[in-house]
């Protein structure tokens, strides 16, 4: 459920691990797996910046951090969805036009 005027925090899951599944996790964070989403069918990414260049944009977006006694799992979603309204057409009524306007999404 997206609604662009009302944000709110929606949680997907809530889920206790055992120390086995933890480890799981560790090791696949480690590893560097990735979490992949579509939001509208379309593919979310991730913007890396790199230095004199245009961001890297990168499918998905990692399952966490390593740290030194274990990792961090990355469970909060920042998105930013770029929209555009509809505007007047000559020949049918309504055409969707770009307007470079967006909703910042924090889950």
């Amino acid at each position: 459920e997206l609604r662009l005027r009302r944000p709110r925090a929606l949680a997907l899951c809530r889920l206790l691990l055992d120390p086995q599944e933890r480890e799981l996790w560790v090791a696949r964070i480690r590893e560097g797996y990735r979490a992949h989403l579509l939001l509208d069918n379309l593919p979310v990414g991730t913007r890396r910046p790199r230095d004199g260049a245009a961001p890297l944009l990168e499918r998905g977006y990692l399952l966490g951090a390593a740290a030194p006694d274990g990792a961090i799992v990355h469970n909060h979603l920042h998105f930013t969805v770029r929209y555009h309204l509809p505007s007047p057409s000559v020949t049918t009524g309504e055409a969707w036009r770009g307007s470079g306007r967006r909703a910042r999404i924090v889950g």
